[in-house]
């Protein structure tokens, strides 16, 4: 009877460890499912839903046809037109205003019979900093420039648009407006495609070629037909 209870209680010693054993591998292992398997699937959750958060906003571009002559140009659908379809006692001119979502302001013209100016005191001193070849076809070739102006009281403006004038990447002096082409159609006579910005430094000047609102206003002048 001694040794029978002996090993009974030997047995149940044994079941004891067991279970002990047991619960401390399940403990284990569900600490570190906690600490690295469920930390991996979270951080996998936040990487995807990142991604489609930060997905680049598609644009929709929208065109324009001037109801004078056969020209049309297209524009992000968010900016707004003025002046689309005003007409003068010519009743052949044109001149639309495209406004951009940051209120920066892109004027298209045709039909005018010229333009020109003169300059007081110091010349303004430029520095055109991209070119981009059209397809556009004119008495010369047709650019789309981007330059920076000095003005004479110490202010920068970027003016950038198509031209047949300023057509490569250096400096010089400027009197008359440089965005104005003749595309040797004798209806049209002049047309012009060009904006403005002022800066307070020439390097704020020269970076905003770089930036999402003039690449759109680029992409917008390029695609300008006649």
């Amino acid at each position: 009877m001694i040794k029978n209870s002996s090993h009974q209680k030997g047995s149940a010693h044994v079941v004891i460890i067991v279970i002990l054993v047991v619960a401390l591998l399940g403990a284990l292992g569900f600490v570190f499912w906690q600490n690295f398997m469920n930390k991996d699937s979270k951080e996998e959750s936040v990487k995807q839903t990142t991604t489609q958060t930060d997905s680049p906003k598609k644009v929709t571009y929208v065109t324009y046809q001037t109801d004078t002559h056969p020209i049309s140009f297209s524009y992000p659908s968010t900016w707004k037109l003025e002046n689309a379809q005003g007409s003068d006692e010519y009743l052949f001119s044109r001149t639309v205003d495209v406004k951009t979502d940051d209120g920066n302001v892109v004027t298209f013209m045709v039909g005018a019979q010229g333009l020109g100016g003169t300059c007081g005191g110091r010349l303004p001193t430029y520095s055109i900093t991209d070119v981009v070849s059209t397809s556009l076809k004119g008495a010369k070739p047709i650019v789309l420039s981007y330059m920076v102006v000095t003005n004479n009281d110490g202010t920068y403006e970027a003016r950038y648009g198509l031209t047949d004038t300023y057509t490569t990447i250096g400096e010089g002096e400027i009197c008359t407006l440089p965005y104005i082409f003749d595309p040797s159609i004798e209806t049209y006579h002049l047309m012009g495609f060009s904006g403005t910005k002022k800066f307070t430094s020439f390097d704020d000047a020269k970076k905003f070629v770089s930036s999402d609102e003039y690449n759109a206003i680029k992409k917008m002048m390029l695609t300008l037909k006649y």
